[in-house]
């Protein structure tokens, strides 16, 4: 399971804090105060977990979820951090699949119980992918094994109308050859009487 956080912040102590604190629960921390740099990181790495502020100089947190879409289907989490929680903003994250929010100053417990079910979440998905994946070969499988059943019988059954077409014509003939001997049978045995 991929256990790596990414952490972008303009706050160089809120980044430094948040890195120590989750290496110590044993997570494999990159952050950066950087938009553009966590962006490229977030791209080429994929990160489980994205922790960011919304607020930032360069680049609005909206306008990063809104590129990196996020979501259940995603196969990674987003945690916002901010000291401007509008309700409007949060909405908005909220709608654009963002998983949780915390308020600055960050409470450590709330951050390492948002992140470790974060990551449970994110485990919760990929097997449930896994499951999915796994589903979908057996209908594929079962799927290929009726085709092949229904070929099967498709096959039987131009057979057996072969098979019915050429006992009719074996009858007719048969019918046709025996018809005019006994005919005559008839005809001689009426001539007889």
């Amino acid at each position: 399971m991929n256990k790596c956080v990414l952490v972008i912040d303009d706050d160089l102590d809120t980044v430094s804090l948040i890195s120590v604190v989750l290496e110590q629960e044993n997570y494999q921390v990159v952050s950066t105060t950087k938009v553009e740099d966590g962006l490229k990181y977030f791209e080429q790495h994929h990160p489980a977990v994205l922790i960011m502020d919304l607020e930032m100089p360069s680049i609005h947190g909206v306008q990063v979820l809104k590129k990196i879409k996020p979501g259940i289907e995603k196969d990674f989490s987003v945690i916002i951090i901010t000291g401007y929680g509008h309700d409007t903003n949060v909405k908005i994250c909220y709608d654009l699949g963002v998983y949780a929010f915390l308020s600055k100053p960050v409470r450590l417990v709330e951050l390492k119980g948002l992140v470790r079910n974060a990551m449970l979440w994110e485990e919760y998905k990929q097997a449930l992918k896994m499951h999915e994946e796994e589903l979908e070969r057996l209908v594929q499988k079962r799927t290929d094994n009726l085709s092949q059943e229904i070929e099967m019988r498709k096959s039987v059954e131009l057979q057996l109308v072969q098979a019915n077409q050429v006992k009719d014509k074996i009858f007719s003939i048969l019918t046709m050859d025996l018809r005019s001997p006994l005919s005559n049978l008839l005809m001689n045995l009426q001539f007889l009487h």
